[in-house]
């Protein structure tokens, strides 16, 4: 049980620790790019996939903490969440080539 507890914190902090990147990214881009050349749908397309990556690490989060809280559904809980960093992490451009394009046409 402990060793359980141990992967449920480590998952926790690493996708905390994402979560965390993303929204100082954000900020750093958000102050870097008050240019007034700068489209606006640019804009909203950074903010909008900071959210969406902001939003897929917060998931992961609560599902460590309702495993953290409860201690049920363990493997669920790992196998969902390490699926769902991991797919992040392969699909990052993807998810981000999604918004800008779609937020630049």
């Amino acid at each position: 049980m402990k060793d359980r507890k141990i992967i449920a914190i480590v998952i926790l902090a690493i996708s905390f620790l994402q979560m965390t990147i993303v929204a100082v990214r954000y900020f750093q881009s958000a102050a870097n790019l008050s240019n007034p050349l700068i489209p606006e749908s640019l804009l909203t397309g950074i903010r909008n996939f900071s959210i969406a990556m902001v939003v897929i690490y917060a998931f992961v989060v609560f599902l460590n903490v309702f495993y953290l809280l409860t201690r049920k559904l363990f493997w669920p809980v790992v196998i969902l969440s390490m699926l769902i960093l991991c797919s992040a992490a392969y699909f990052n451009f993807d998810i981000h080539d999604y918004f800008i394009s779609n937020a630049v046409n």
